[in-house]
């Protein structure tokens, strides 16, 4: 009987460690193969990445999600890619990871000082498949800027400004816009700061900017009241009566229009 019993335990034991052993490999091909990365963030938005995965747009959606970012859109073509990224800034790891996508990231600043947060991000393809990663949006303590355009406070980095103004890149300029125009929306304030200045010095702030019209008209979409809407026509008219007087001027010195 005492055999019998040894015997039994040692069958019972057998099959407990065989069970165990099987369930180890399943559970192991299950971790390579639908979790081959691994995502992780924090509360201060530190990002760990460790692995590789077959579609980038998927871990973008993860990884805003994790952050609590709002993804307005990935329009960029889906590829796949690996990383090996631990306890970076999420601004950093957006750098990396989408460092062959245009991108727009908006950006808000901490309430302990401490940098800022990612709040928002649009992912978009490059024009002609260049990638890059285009310009950060950033919130109304943005990075100062050496550019003129540094000069228009609306509340987003210099270097938004002066791609809405300066690009003849038609998707990066619109991108840039539409980083303009989601911050304003949500935080109107500088806006109208900036439309309180006198209408000549607009006009001659904007002047040389080839897409000062462009940029203008989108203002009027998030224009608070009429004042402001009647500000920039009267900036817009003041700017093509220059443009103007110079072509006539060109015109009759015998030098080609600007």
């Amino acid at each position: 009987m005492t055999r019998r019993s040894a015997s039994g335990v040692g069958r019972s034991l057998s099959g407990l460690v065989a069970t165990a052993i099987v369930a180890m490999t399943a559970g192991a091909g299950q971790a390579l193969g639908a979790e081959g990365l691994t995502i992780d963030v924090d509360d201060a938005q530190k990002v760990t990445i460790v692995g590789s995965s077959d579609s980038l747009r998927s871990a973008i959606e993860d990884l805003c999600s994790r952050a609590d970012v709002r993804l307005v859109a990935y329009e960029a073509e889906d590829r796949p890619f690996s990383a090996s990224y631990q306890q970076l800034p999420l601004s950093e790891a957006l750098a990396r990871l989408l460092r062959s996508e245009i991108f727009l990231v908006g950006l808000r600043p901490r309430d302990d000082s401490a940098g800022d947060l990612v709040t928002w991000l649009r992912v978009s393809g490059a024009k002609g498949g260049v990638g890059g990663a285009l310009i950060a949006g950033g919130g109304a303590h943005a990075a100062p800027s050496a550019s003129p355009a540094a000069a228009i406070d609306l509340g987003v980095a210099a270097e938004v400004i002066e791609t809405a103004l300066m690009s003849d890149d038609t998707i990066a300029r619109n991108n840039a816009r539409r980083t303009l125009l989601e911050n304003l929306r949500s935080n109107p304030a500088p806006l109208q700061r900036y439309l309180e200045n006198d209408a000549t010095v607009l006009v001659e702030q904007l002047l040389d900017y080839p897409h000062a019209a462009e940029f203008l008209n989108s203002l009027q979409s998030v224009g608070g009241d009429v004042k402001q809407r009647s500000q920039i026509q009267t900036v817009l008219r003041g700017i093509r009566a220059r443009q103007d007087a110079a072509r006539r001027e060109a015109t009759g010195a015998g030098q080609p229009p600007r």
